[in-house]
């Protein structure tokens, strides 16, 4: 193909793309910046936590050495849109129990997730699937570049309801973004994510189904 024809032709290209399940149409960031390039678009997603507080998002994981009963810990984490076509985004949260076994942490799977609650921003982002372990959360608004999401979360919370089983534990998240391209976004939605999004006018998603 001629390079005018690409220039000329990138929507119809991301359009193909997407329904072929090409690697444009996809991809992910494990706090990592991702990149993918077509001529002159670029579409690329950084994931990225406040600076606030001893803890730090590293590779999309982050951990909270010690928690108490009740805890109500405030961290807020955002997608950012780093190049130049706009996209939707979507973020996996997996959530688990920290112990310290021979001065390092490990996962205590034996402990329940559940007791873990994530404050996520309802009116933001949209809730597909959650289980004791893990939630699906799409962005409902087009992200422009430049631009970056509402905070994922506002807080985590900790149950009150925590036995001596919990003693000397901590929390930790692994969080994976991935986005589409706005671009024929219901086709790319259906055939990278796997779901129905319904988008109104505005370009916002209103709602999400398997």
């Amino acid at each position: 193909m001629k390079k005018k024809l690409i220039l000329i032709g990138v929507a119809a290209i991301l359009v193909m793309t997407a329904l072929i399940g090409g690697s444009l149409a996809y991809f992910q960031a494990d706090g990592r910046e991702v990149r993918q390039q077509l001529g002159t678009r670029r579409l690329g997603i950084s994931l990225m936590g406040d600076t606030e507080g001893p803890e730090r998002l590293q590779d999309g994981n982050l951990r909270f050495d010690t928690v108490m009963p009740g805890a109500e810990i405030k961290k807020e984490i955002f997608v950012e849109n780093t190049e130049n076509t706009e996209l939707y985004a979507r973020v996996t949260v997996s959530k688990y129990w920290l112990r310290r076994e021979n001065g390092r942490l490990e996962k205590a799977m034996d402990l329940n997730a559940e007791k873990i609650e994530l404050d996520y921003r309802e009116s933001d982002w949209l809730l597909l699937k959650e289980d004791t372990e893990q939630l699906v959360l799409y962005y409902t608004k087009p992200l422009a570049p430049g631009e970056r999401t509402a905070s994922i979360m506002d807080q985590i919370k900790i149950s009150t309801d925590i036995g001596n089983a919990y003693a000397n534990t901590g929390v930790g998240l692994d969080i994976e973004a991935d986005a589409v391209q706005t671009v024929a976004a219901k086709d790319a939605i259906l055939s990278e994510w796997g779901v129905l999004a319904t988008i109104d006018g505005n370009g916002v998603i209103t709602a999400v189904e398997e």
